[in-house]
């Protein structure tokens, strides 16, 4: 009797909807979408493999992405597979290089907005037609946060090409929007005891699903989705264009939940108890955390919040067929889902102290 052996089916890394986007401080956000895809051998069409593995469970897991120093080369950090079917694939390659067109640039001009971003305003045909309206409309939305009109600070934030050429409408359709981290530097007279929020103003048409997501919307960031580091005020954005932000002047009071030096803060970057936090990796060390792609979309949902000191976070990127994967991060430390789970633990032991007490009645009343 002979023996069949078959070999496993090898996946490969698809970074087409991959996008490394890089700050003036040369902080790098890894956004969009790393997927997955089937390597196929002489003779297989592509076509007929997806088709005969699409049901197939396979999960590639990976604690974080390591970007190398000169952000060519990206490395997956403690890869594993994990599914039904995991032990039907392997995934040879640890790293992959990024395509010299993924790289992308976002420059901050501070005090002032940008002539193209007024032009982009008026072309959307919003009711925006000067700076100054702007400007208004972004401290009226501070004020209604607790922010007075003197404490504000605007800021254009411009997203181009790695050389500094702007991005043509195509591409702006095809980015990823949904979350670009930004940090912008602090205005005169704050510092990281300063509590902040923002206002920003959406000034590109992008592929982003839901009410409020066109050219002239405002959008948001309160108190604690605010975060203060080294070199400046910290938060994420949907889109890029005009912002201003507005604040009120804290203490180093430990028990402030708005106060960024506070360990117990989950929206500090640098709380080693929670969020996007981590020493972890060497240089320019990214995370895998919240990013996804969905099947072959152009738009892609979530980024990867990244610093300059590296990140830390568990991943996973799901093949359902060579075109559809998903990727999850979970944070760790997250002291809300510690709460949670404790709490739901606590439920399930009185509920069945409770099942055993009616069990020992009924046998009582039987006796």
């Amino acid at each position: 009797i002979g023996t069949l052996t078959i070999d496993q089916r090898e996946l490969e890394w698809d970074a087409e909807k991959l996008f490394l986007v890089i700050t003036d401080d040369d902080t790098v956000s890894v956004v969009g979408g790393l997927k997955t895809d089937y390597r196929l051998v002489d003779g297989e069409n592509k076509a007929d493999v997806e088709d005969a593995l699409k049901d197939d469970d396979v999960v590639a897991v990976y604690d974080k992405l390591d970007l190398s120093s000169d952000k060519g080369k990206i490395t997956i950090d403690k890869l594993r597979l994990g599914g039904a079917d995991k032990d039907n694939y392997v995934i040879q390659s640890k790293s992959f290089s990024v395509p010299a067109n993924s790289v992308y640039k976002i420059s901050v001009k501070t005090g002032t907005i940008d002539s193209t971003t007024m032009t982009k305003l008026k072309d959307h045909g919003t009711q925006y037609s000067t700076e100054d309206q702007v400007i208004k409309a972004l401290e009226s939305q501070l004020e209604s946060q607790g922010a007075k009109r003197n404490n504000t600070a605007v800021y254009d934030i411009i997203l181009t090409k790695a050389n500094g050429d702007p991005l043509s409408e195509a591409e702006i359709e095809e980015f990823p929007w949904g979350a670009l981290t930004v940090t912008v530097p602090f205005p005169a007279g704050t510092s990281r005891a300063t509590s902040f929020a923002a206002a920003h103003m959406i000034t590109e048409k992008t592929n982003l699903d839901g009410p409020n997501k066109s050219p002239g919307n405002l959008e948001t960031r309160t108190w604690n989705q605010v975060a203060t580091v080294e070199d400046g005020v910290r938060f994420q954005l949907e889109s890029l264009s005009p912002i201003a932000i507005g604040w009120a002047t804290t203490t180093n009071n430990p028990n402030n939940p708005n106060n960024p030096n506070n360990p117990n803060n989950p929206n500090n970057p640098d709380n080693p108890n929670g969020g996007n936090n981590g020493t972890n990796g060497g240089n320019n060390g990214t995370n895998g955390g919240n990013t996804g792609t969905n099947g072959g979309n152009t738009g892609t949902n979530g980024t990867n919040n990244t610093n300059k000191n590296g990140t830390t976070n568990n991943s996973s990127t799901k093949t359902t067929n060579s075109n559809t994967t998903r990727t999850s991060g979970v944070k760790t430390g997250d002291p809300a889902e510690i709460a949670f789970y404790s709490i739901t633990t606590l439920i399930a032991c009185l509920l069945l102290i409770v099942i055993i007490l009616l069990i020992r009645a009924q046998f009582r009343r039987k006796e």
